[in-house]
């Protein structure tokens, strides 16, 4: 799951800065803080991982803006 998650972040530009797994297997969830990345690659990425048949769901986005310096 991890692999293919990674990969379609990096298909749509948005780069990963941190991610924590819980668990393992099919209860494993997954905790992703990207870099500053535009809405829309953001929207795209989360929107092709909800269809990933190895992705049960995406419980909630939370868009931080803040000072990149």
């Amino acid at each position: 799951m991890l692999a293919a998650v990674a990969t379609e972040f990096a298909g749509h530009d948005v780069s990963i800065e941190t991610l924590r797994q819980d668990g393992h297997g099919d209860d494993a969830t997954l905790r992703i803080v990207t870099h500053l990345a535009r809405e829309g690659a953001l929207a795209d990425t989360i929107a092709t991982l909800r269809n990933l048949d190895s992705v049960r769901e995406v419980t909630s986005v939370m868009r931080v803006v803040g000072d990149s310096s």
